[in-house]
């Protein structure tokens, strides 16, 4: 009697299904969770090289300072680059590209949105010089006068005259630059009822579940800020020796031995950390270091958060927050982690890692000439998303305004409808070569073959375990929590 040999055919299928499904499991898989610069998950900024005459390191700052402006200031600031039309004026084209641009947005008919439109001659024309035009809705003109962002305007074009064309593509990038600091350094003035009105629905569409408090009376308020502390600065640790920061003798949530944060930024954290800690008993720590040397930075962060035992030992509610100052600086990789305790991991994923560290604490490090005020702001922000996500996982608050400006991560990037199909065919063909496959197993087990035998290997919860090595020695300060490896870093 013949034996049937099962691994024999499938070993000549198996080639054949992975040939077929191989490159929709590998684009499946290597789709990101969100955009790496961050920018068009957050609103309808337009950032469009349609002359095709700028790099990447052109455009990534300027979708980053957009997206600063509108999370910020709510104003929409656009920039794009297009092939010079002469029958044409450049600022009756900035207006009618503006006019396109906020023809939908009938909630506030684009008083908040502005565009710098940098016409370029095509190739055949050369002789033809670039154009700059400013657009602006009437929000913007109070904040920034035609007058005055014509004059910078020009004073750019005079100055680069007789550059090259790489010259002038810089100047027009830090002219946009300059524009944008001149709008966020201008106080908003009181809008009237019916600009509230429209300020409010514009925010709602920007940024759901962020809109801002609007003044009680009409009089002119200073505004609040988005970050404040009632506690003094914490300071900045004693410097440490050796590969990791030894365990501090007193629980803080924030040492800032790598310099990079505010004296103010450091109070806001070290503040909300404890209040995170007494509301949930979760520990939130945000550690900055100089250097970490050779060792990788998941081996850098575990060992610190376990060597301290962050997060309660029965809970495992513990999370760290790790930048290396010289890395961030180099914009190196390895040069900021989340690592996140087991009992945390549900609600702090490594895709909601990663959006946090791509969209709030990376673009200001990322920014041509970044301030410190700014990289600052971009650590303590993301300190303050992952209070605010953790004080959700206990159903707790961190107050009214931290609640209004942290609690609600900006929405994921829109796909098209293109995408959603493609996507839902790769998912349905990956559904469909693992039912083969079980087709084929179940077939050759009723032929009763016993040359085919499947192993099956599962992962238990504890082999990929990292355990605490701070024991009941944390007494008053960490709680002795160990961690599972999630988190995100970059």
């Amino acid at each position: 009697m013949t034996t049937c040999r099962p691994p024999h055919l499938i070993a000549r299928l198996l080639p054949l299904l992975l040939a077929c499904v191989a490159p929709l499991l590998l684009c499946h898989a290597q789709q990101p969770n969100g955009e790496q610069t961050a920018t068009p998950s957050l609103t309808k900024i337009i950032i469009d090289d349609h002359a095709k005459q700028l790099t990447d390191a052109h455009l990534a700052p300027l979708r980053k300072r957009a997206v600063n402006l509108l999370r910020q200031h709510q104003l929409r600031f656009h920039f794009v680059t297009a092939f010079r039309n002469p029958q044409k004026t450049p600022d009756d084209l900035a207006q009618a590209l503006l006019a396109i641009i906020t023809r939908k947005e009938t909630a506030h008919h684009g008083t908040r949105d502005a565009l710098l439109l940098v016409l370029l001659p095509k190739p055949n024309n050369a002789d033809i010089p670039p154009a700059v035009a400013f657009a602006a809705g009437s929000h913007i003109q109070t904040l920034l006068p035609l007058d005055a962002a014509r004059a910078r305007i020009a004073k750019t074009l005079h100055d680069t005259k007789d550059a090259n064309r790489t010259t002038q593509l810089d100047a027009f990038c830090d002219l946009y630059h300059q524009l944008a600091d001149a709008l966020a350094s201008q106080p908003t003035d009181t809008p009237s009822p019916q600009e509230k009105r429209l300020l409010a629905t514009a925010v709602a569409n920007a940024l759901p579940n962020q809109q801002p408090q609007t003044p009680a009376s009409d009089a002119p308020q200073p505004p609040t800020p988005r970050r404040h502390a009632s506690i003094p600065d914490p300071g900045v640790p004693a410097p440490y020796h050796g590969d990791i920061p030894p365990k501090p003798a007193h629980r803080r949530f924030v040492l800032d031995w790598g310099q990079l944060l505010t004296p103010a930024d450091r109070a806001f954290v070290e503040q909300h950390g404890r209040l995170l800690e007494q509301l949930t008993s979760a520990e939130l720590v945000l550690v900055t270091v100089p250097t970490r040397g050779d060792v990788p930075i998941k081996d850098f962060a575990f060992n610190l958060a376990s060597s301290w035992g962050i997060g309660k030992r029965d809970k495992d509610n513990g999370c760290l927050l790790l930048a290396i100052a010289d890395r961030l600086r180099a914009q190196q990789p390895g040069k900021i982690r989340i690592e996140v305790g087991k009992g945390l991991e549900g609600r702090l994923n490594d895709a909601k890692c990663g959006r946090i560290l791509d969209e709030i604490a990376l673009p200001p490090f990322a920014a041509d000439n970044p301030s410190p005020a700014d990289t600052s702001a971009g650590l303590a922000e993301a300190y303050a998303y992952l209070a605010a996500q953790i004080a959700a996982e206990y159903n707790q608050s961190l107050g009214q305004d931290f609640d209004q400006n942290y609690a609600q991560l900006p929405p994921p990037p829109e796909q098209t409808e293109a995408n959603n199909i493609g996507e839902g065919l790769s998912l349905l063909l990956i559904a469909g070569f693992f039912i083969i496959l079980f087709i084929l197993d179940r077939f050759f087990k009723l032929l009763g073959s016993s040359s085919s035998r499947h192993t099956r290997r599962g992962f238990s919860p504890h082999d990929d375990t990292w355990s605490s090595s701070s024991g009941s020695d944390s007494g008053g300060d960490y709680g002795g929590g160990s961690f599972g490896g999630g988190g995100a870093d970059r």
